[in-house]
């Protein structure tokens, strides 16, 4: 069983510092990255584990090093101008934002060899993929406690691949089950998605007109048409397509 402090233990060195003595690129080549022992943690059970000074600074560096920080702020970026375009409180954008900026931290957890690994993935990795939103709820259980806008955001992460008709993941959650912020960040990552590279996906980019066209297509199926119908209007008024 992989422990927490087994997992310290590999990447952290003994003298209580973060320092010189993680080299993140030689680390990763290991089939368990740093915090696979978030895999084990069940956030209702233990509520007052936190991550500690090194663990976050860790984290901060693995989303520098890999290709989630920079499609996260893009994420960020065009959910927020939706978000404004449609006229959402400033709680709820506060709220959004923070889940945007982390929404596929949980990437982190997951095998290195899965999401880096510069090739397809097959079933099984594609499986192991979609846990990726509920483990970055639990980072975020454990960046800040219960009750507090990051640990609100924790639950919109977790929602950000499910779907208008109930054919997401990880839960299945259907229509208004899923949170305004959530819905909003599956359109934002979509686009995203479809007009950036990703290491694990070798398929031809879209221009953006063309990922517009297909998110559009599937909106009141995958996305809600109301997040849609202001997405749409943002690419025109800002004549992307």
């Amino acid at each position: 069983m992989i422990t927490r402090q087994k997992s310290v233990d590999r990447f952290v060195d003994r003298s209580g510092s973060a320092g010189a003595a993680v080299q993140l690129p030689h680390a990763w080549k290991d089939k368990i990255t740093y915090f696979s022992w978030i895999t084990l943690y069940e956030p209702d059970k233990y509520p007052n584990i936190r991550l500690n000074s090194q663990e976050m600074k860790l984290l901060e560096q693995m989303m520098k090093i890999s290709n989630v920080e920079n499609h996260c702020k893009r994420v960020m970026a065009l959910s927020l101008k939706i978000g404004n375009h449609m006229g959402i409180e400033i709680e709820m954008a506060k709220t959004l934002v923070t889940a945007a900026s982390f929404h596929d931290v949980g990437k982190l957890v997951i095998l290195q060899s899965v999401l880096f690994g510069n090739k397809e993935l097959s079933e099984k990795e594609h499986l192991i993929n979609h846990m990726h939103p509920e483990y970055g709820r639990r980072m975020m259980h454990l960046i800040s406690p219960k009750g507090t806008e990051v640990c609100a955001a924790g639950e919109i992460i977790s929602q950000h691949h499910e779907k208008m008709d109930g054919s997401g993941y990880p839960r299945g959650l259907r229509g208004r089950d899923i949170g305004l912020p959530a819905r909003i960040i599956a359109v934002a990552d979509e686009f995203d998605g479809l007009t950036k590279p990703k290491p694990y996906q070798q398929k031809a980019l879209m221009s953006p007109e063309a990922a517009a066209k297909q998110i559009a297509a599937n909106a009141g199926k995958e996305f809600d048409p109301q997040v849609v119908r202001h997405f749409l209007e943002i690419m025109v008024e800002e004549r992307m397509v």
